[in-house]
């Protein structure tokens, strides 16, 4: 008993991580095909990735944008490739892939927050936070390109932290490998770009091998080579998207207490998000106020290079990001997901060295927004699953047994999803629906919001072309209600 104590007393540490690594796991994995997400954007990806596997073809770019007429880049493609194959193309394959990411990031983070602020306290309480985070659960648990930008923007930051250390060309190699993966996840990253420009300016200095920025720039150039090919082959698409949002942003004007408005909305969507709380909540302005008057306390009187790389990470990513004027989703703020957790382990573990009584109120601040979060997850994990994957699968074999292994139409009707979703299965069973404008003699429709479910005249394009190929003597033949959620109709010609 006595070597057992010694032993856990001497791998405390190591056992608290694994112990969160397995809560993780649990939270991450649980019900996973059940409540993940699979609409459109998955299919498209699984569509994508089935040519991979295929051998069809090779993308050089990834989704395209929310905002102008730009293309991610194609890493995210490449990282689910093997997770499909493996589960044999089915989509909760990439979605497993995440999730692994996501419980690989718990050890990284402590990693991270242990060696910036040289505390196993600290790390210990970031890890715990990060495994418990409505937010970060939610995004570990689907197939999103965006996903996965904790876990590398963590190792930006640790590779850049072991490169201020050590000088060493490997931390700098890592850390434009890093960046540019982040880069092609979500091209708003780019706000950290003039920082992370001015640090390797300052660190080259004393960088004795001068070839190893050289190197780096070509591991730059490489990574983002299939974006470069795609721009000269498409004259210059993603370019030209780029300069069409900077003269936007410049015609704009500029106001300074407006961009430090916008970046303290981002500050407090950051906090509430990753905390489950509601963002113009007292708990959330009150949570940021102290944590950043004690993380301006701990950057001021104890100063030094491995905290003020940290923070002005951090605070450079704010105010750039105050620039950005129109609306500012959850994951576009991917790469600073763990920022908060690490802020407010470093307030606590601050407060707690004072007086026993302030001891006790970091315990319980801690506790309290840690089962606060459990209880978040535990509501979203017991909910009733929604329009999943087994859900798709069930409505894709009802069409194609309904429709006698013919060739047919296929429209949606959805308020929020397009089609992706069902072609996909289609296409990986061989089920003859159409993809372009051919006209077969049976239409499929599948309504996914019942308000919206009106199919009979409806102008959405497939619908109408097929109303229009007849004359608009189509006839309803068949309905069918797979799930609560969901109405199937076919429509034949009326002759």
């Amino acid at each position: 008993m006595i070597r057992i104590a010694k032993f856990l007393l001497k791998h405390k540490t190591k056992i608290i991580i694994v112990f969160l690594m397995i809560v993780g796991s649990f939270l991450r994995l649980y019900r996973l095909e059940d409540l993940m997400v699979y609409l459109g954007d998955e299919g498209r990806d699984m569509l994508i990735v089935m040519d991979i596997i295929q051998g069809k073809n090779l993308p050089l770019i990834g989704p395209p944008t929310s905002v102008g007429e730009l293309y991610l880049g194609p890493i995210y493609y490449y990282f689910i490739t093997p997770f499909a194959w493996i589960f044999k193309m089915n989509p909760i394959g990439p979605a497993v892939f995440v999730a692994m990411l996501g419980i690989l990031t718990i050890p990284l983070l402590y990693k991270v927050s242990q060696k910036f602020f040289n505390s196993s306290a600290v790390g210990i309480m970031a890890a715990a936070f990060f495994t418990l985070s409505p937010l970060i659960i939610k995004f570990s648990r689907s197939s999103w390109n965006p996903n996965p930008m904790p876990f590398f923007s963590l190792l930006l930051l640790l590779s850049l932290l072991n490169l201020l250390k050590t000088k060493r060309p490997k931390h700098l190699f890592l850390a434009i490998f890093s960046f540019s993966v982040i880069l092609q996840l979500h091209y708003m990253v780019v706000v950290i770009a003039p920082f992370l420009i001015y640090f390797l300016w300052k660190i080259s200095k004393d960088i004795k091998d001068k070839k190893a920025l050289l190197l780096g720039t070509f591991i730059f150039i490489m990574m983002l080579s299939p974006l470069l090919i795609f721009d000269l082959k498409h004259d210059f698409v993603n370019t030209n998207g780029f300069l069409a949002i900077f003269k936007e942003r410049s015609n704009s004007g500029f106001n300074l207490f407006d961009l430090l408005s916008r970046s303290r909305d981002r500050l407090r969507q950051l906090f509430s998000l990753f905390f489950g709380f509601a963002e113009r909540s007292r708990r959330t302005n009150l949570i940021i106020i102290i944590t950043m008057l004690i993380s301006l306390y701990d950057l001021i009187i104890k100063k030094n290079k491995l905290k003020l790389l940290f923070f002005g990470y951090f605070f450079w990513s704010l105010l750039t990001l105050g620039f950005y004027r129109k609306s500012v989703y959850p994951h576009y703020l991917g790469f600073l997901f763990p920022i908060p957790a690490i802020i407010v382990a470093n307030s606590i573990n601050i407060v707690s060295k004072k007086k026993l009584i302030l001891k006790l109120a970091g315990i319980m601040i801690f506790f309290s927004l840690s089962l606060n979060m459990l209880k978040l997850v535990k509501d979203d994990l017991m909910r009733p699953p929604v329009l999943n994957v087994k859900l798709v699968k069930k409505i894709v074999r009802l069409i194609e047994k309904e429709s006698g292994g013919k060739l047919f139409n296929f429209a949606l009707l959805a308020k929020n999803n397009y089609d992706s979703s069902y072609r996909f299965f289609f296409k990986l069973w061989d089920i003859p629906a159409v993809y372009q404008t051919e006209i077969s003699d049976q239409l499929i429709i599948v309504c996914e919001d019942k308000d919206i479910c009106k199919p009979e005249g409806n102008p959405k394009w497939e619908i109408a072309l097929f109303d229009a190929a007849y004359d608009g003597k189509i006839k309803k033949v068949g309905y069918w209600e797979p799930d609560q959620l969901i109405e199937v109709f076919k429509f034949v010609p009326d002759e």
